[in-house]
């Protein structure tokens, strides 16, 4: 959504903000495919990796998880590492990860997808939002631009 959006329906900033919880968090991190620094700004064809950590604090236990990721509009969704135990739905440029996290059995692992610079361009990057399946209690990670040379 655009920002204008936004000044239309204050609700929607409203309600991520009225179900936001500090018991779990994301963050997101931008590189070329090939390299490990992290970066926001790419050319036109360049593969980039997005890799999202969540972390959850010490009151929970286990749990189903979703994160939410919008795939900024000079871009397109290419790839999930399919190295790691999360699946994906794909609906255009939405993209919904979905996971399971259990302290006792494995520690939170990032989660690692591929997306293309298609079209030349700043590009808003949406709120990305973890959520508890079933549970009104989420994060989210506040906008961020991308921008292809």
């Amino acid at each position: 959504m655009t920002e204008k959006t936004y000044k239309f329906y204050p609700c929607l900033v409203d309600d991520l903000e009225k179900n936001k919880t500090d018991d779990f968090s994301i963050n997101i991190t931008y590189s070329h495919k090939d390299t490990a620094e992290s970066q926001m700004s790419y050319n036109h064809s360049d593969l980039v990796k997005v890799t999202i950590m969540p972390s959850f604090s010490n009151n929970v236990i286990a749990g189903n998880y979703e994160i939410t990721y919008v795939v900024p509009a000079g871009f397109r969704f290419i790839e999930l590492d399919r190295q790691a135990p999360f699946w994906v739905e794909e609906n255009g440029q939405k993209l919904r990860l979905f996971f399971h996290y259990d302290r006792q059995n494995f520690a939170a692992i990032p989660i690692t997808f591929y997306i293309q610079a298609v079209q030349k361009g700043e590009y808003t990057v949406d709120y990305a939002v973890i959520k508890e399946n079933l549970e009104t209690k989420l994060n989210y990670i506040d906008k961020e631009s991308l921008t292809v040379k």
